[in-house]
């Protein structure tokens, strides 16, 4: 809690800080989402390999 009062504190004097935060915030998605998606597209191609081998 500290670190949010010390950012918060931080965002007051400086404006700027609130883009720190957005892109913190963005990389924090993008660490979370990312694997999420990689993960699905590799289910997905395994299911086309799949499909395709049981077919021939």
């Amino acid at each position: 809690m500290k670190l949010v009062d010390r950012f918060y504190i931080n965002a007051k004097y400086e404006l700027r800080s609130i883009d720190y935060a957005t892109i913190r915030l963005n990389i924090l998605i993008t660490i979370i989402i990312l694997p999420s998606f990689i993960y699905a597209l590799a289910c997905m191609i395994a299911y086309i390999i799949k499909t395709t081998q049981s077919i021939t």
